[in-house]
């Protein structure tokens, strides 16, 4: 079993390319190729968490308060809002998502 889970995305992303490149050349023993489907779609599986990683990233910093500082909110229902130690944003971004906090 191939553990994968220390790999970058453009790591992983590499080694699912060159497994399709494998199966899709025909020339692998049947366990050989079943080997390399399984490894495949744990690169897959893998690349996907982290870009789901990254998405998340993204959403927590796409606002900004009136200050020009990002406005961190929660990713999914039910995720309380990141504690930063500031107190609570007064703009409308805190109005319409009530426990976002701006960083500082």
């Amino acid at each position: 079993m191939t553990d994968c889970s220390a790999l970058t995305f453009e790591e992983a992303l590499a080694r699912l390319e060159a497994a399709v490149e494998a199966l899709e050349r025909g020339d692998l023993p049947l366990e050989e190729a079943l080997r390399r489907y399984e490894e495949g779609v744990r690169y897959y599986r893998h690349c996907v968490a982290l870009l789901q990683q990254a998405e998340q990233r993204i959403l927590e910093l796409q606002d900004v308060n009136e200050h020009g500082q990002p406005v961190l909110r929660p990713f999914g229902p039910g995720h309380p809002a990141p504690a930063t130690g500031a107190s609570e944003d007064s703009g409308p971004t805190a109005s319409a998502d009530a426990g976002s906090r701006s960083p500082g």
